[in-house]
């Protein structure tokens, strides 16, 4: 499973940072376009994840999941690459990128079952793998679009997906015990009803709202140093200092961290978040801005290595893959296309200055994770819906 999460996060690299570059380059396809099929897929997750919790919970193999949705990402990609018109381009590229999308909520729940805690390998030193793994699939992906050009990216990502695909197959079956199932409509109602207990609710809008101002500077952030006179290559370093104090939190001190309650990370990461983009608004030096990056371990790492261990540790190995994507799909995916949104024209009125617009996110975040750590946690479901 550690491999097979290593695989997806390399992918998610050409998805996220390449697969736009394809778009333009290769298709031709305006920014506007791009955006538009950007953020269909991340409201996509809305519809999709839900349905696909409640059909997974029907399973009698915990690795189903991965089966279907490695089958379906491979075909959605491979019919982008011959898709005729923008109207298909967009089609298929909201069924793949939704489907990749959806599959990280399954390895995040394995990943927790999985991992002993007492073992060499537990879940935040697997979860940085996966961090390093995505900084090698961007290094390796720039480097091949170099060579070989744009197309080599959707290529990229083929592949990687094929590897997915044959993965999820060979990976051990998780056989789970289950009487008669109730019908699929009722198993949607019930995992829509997680969402409806107050501690889940905090969590996963706090959390949501923490992460999803990370939009400002995923998107915009390298360009306003760019326009502040650093170099292409220092950019590129910022960047990758901040991912390798998220490989260093998770893989060196997320035992460390156990120490401290789960909630108090999210919390923590809170904090970081809102001290971290003011600070940027003011665009410091370069010499501020290395250390600076230092907090990425905070607002991104600690937030969400918090709330993996708040979900796993409240709905235990049967309700936790049906609570991930309950997170996934009404905090992580809305939260992050509204705030990409909200960052272009924030860039294009205010530049640097935009980043206090995700203060306010950040904010909101931070007001209700303290929220949480008074709210009574819900019930350990102990059997499947």
């Amino acid at each position: 499973m550690t491999l097979y999460n290593i695989v997806y996060f390399a992918g998610l690299a050409g998805v996220l940072l390449f697969l736009p570059v394809w778009f333009e380059k290769a298709r031709g396809l305006s920014g506007a376009e791009i955006g538009i099929i950007m953020a269909c897929a991340g409201f996509g997750r809305m519809l999709a994840g839900p349905l696909a919790a409640a059909w997974a919970d029907g399973k009698r193999d915990r690795h189903a999941p991965l089966k279907l949705l490695g089958l379906v990402v491979v075909g959605a990609f491979l019919l982008l690459g011959v898709a005729p018109s923008y109207l298909t381009i967009l089609a298929a590229a909201l069924v793949g990128i939704t489907g990749y999308w959806l599959i990280v909520g399954y390895i995040e729940s394995g990943l927790m079952r999985l991992c002993d805690p007492k073992a060499t390998l537990d879940y935040s030193r697997a979860r940085g793998l996966g961090s390093a793994a995505f900084v090698a699939g961007s290094l390796g992906l720039g480097f091949a679009i170099d060579e070989f050009g744009p197309p080599s990216a959707l290529a990229t990502v083929v592949i990687l997906c094929a590897i997915l695909a044959a993965g999820a197959w060979l990976l051990t079956p998780e056989r789970v015990d289950r009487d008669a199932e109730p019908p699929i409509g009722v198993r949607l109602r019930e995992g829509l009803g997680l969402v409806k207990h107050p501690a889940f609710f905090l969590l996963i809008f706090g959390a949501g709202f923490v992460q999803a101002s990370h939009a400002f500077y995923n998107v915009f952030g390298g360009l306003v140093w760019l326009n502040q006179g650093i170099s292409g290559s220092w950019v590129g370093a910022l960047y990758s200092i901040g991912v390798a104090v998220e490989v260093a939190f998770l893989v060196l001190l997320g035992r460390w961290s156990e120490r401290y309650h789960a909630s108090g990370l999210v919390l923590a990461g809170g904090i970081a978040a809102v001290i971290r983009w003011i600070i940027l608004s003011q665009q410091p030096d370069l010499m501020w801005l290395i250390p600076l990056q230092a907090l990425h371990g905070l607002s991104f790492a600690a937030t969400y290595l918090g709330t993996m261990r708040l979900i796993q540790g409240w709905y235990g190995n049967d309700r936790a893959p049906t609570a991930q994507m309950m997170y996934q799909s009404f905090a992580a995916a809305p939260e992050a296309a509204l705030a990409s949104l909200l960052a272009g024209p924030l860039y294009d009125s205010f530049g640097a200055l935009g980043y206090l617009g995700m203060v306010g996110l950040a904010i909101v975040g931070v007001l209700l994770a303290f929220r949480l750590r008074t709210t009574p946690p819900p019930a350990l479901a102990t059997t499947p819906a």
